[in-house]
């Protein structure tokens, strides 16, 4: 972003720095939390999501809402994580939502409406998982979606990747969930 906006009649233009692998997610889940806000105040919301490699030198008035530093030199460039380290992390992801979901089984509802939204507003290939995730969050008991967040079956470790519970938890819960898998091996 170049400058802040000068009016409400400007767009807003947010810019995130993320992983490859996690920009078209995170485009995707900005932009359905950020459509309220705009109806709310009647304002455009423009969000662009970056690699390390392709982020823009930040503008001399660009404002930083979360980070340790403008320099984007100074960005820590952890080697990737692995195919089996992404799934252990998600793993553990579902293991603090599966404890979260026993001690608040609306979670689950909050879920089927988080699905419902991102059907309504059609989500491409990822329809089929979101689907599916609808239908069994429907079908199953508390009990049993907790057990098939945590199971290790190649069906739930598929549906970990596109699971709806982080984009609903509220800041607390989020803090309690990445609190968690920090503290695990």
């Amino acid at each position: 972003m170049e400058r802040l906006p000068l009016s409400m009649a400007e767009p807003m233009e947010i810019g995130v720095l993320a992983d490859a692998d996690a920009v078209a997610w995170i485009h995707e889940e900005l932009r359905a939390r950020l459509i309220d806000l705009e109806k709310e105040l009647d304002l455009i919301i423009e969000v662009a999501v970056f690699t390390r490699a392709d982020t823009p030198a930040p503008g001399p008035d660009a404002v930083f809402l979360w980070g340790t530093d403008a320099d984007t030199n100074s960005i820590d460039r952890r080697r990737p994580q692995t195919h089996t380290e992404a799934d252990q992390r998600s793993l553990r992801i579902a293991e603090s939502i599966a404890e979260l979901i026993r001690s608040d089984p609306s979670l689950i509802k909050r879920a089927i409406r988080h699905l419902d939204r991102l059907m309504n507003e059609g989500q491409g290939t990822a329809s089929g998982d979101i689907a599916e995730w609808r239908q069994l969050l429907e079908a199953y008991s508390p009990g049993r979606v907790r057990d098939l967040l945590v199971s290790t079956s190649s069906r739930a470790r598929r549906l970990r990747q596109s699971a709806p519970f982080f984009a609903v938890l509220t800041p607390g819960e989020r803090d309690r969930v990445m609190a968690a898998i920090e503290q695990r091996p």
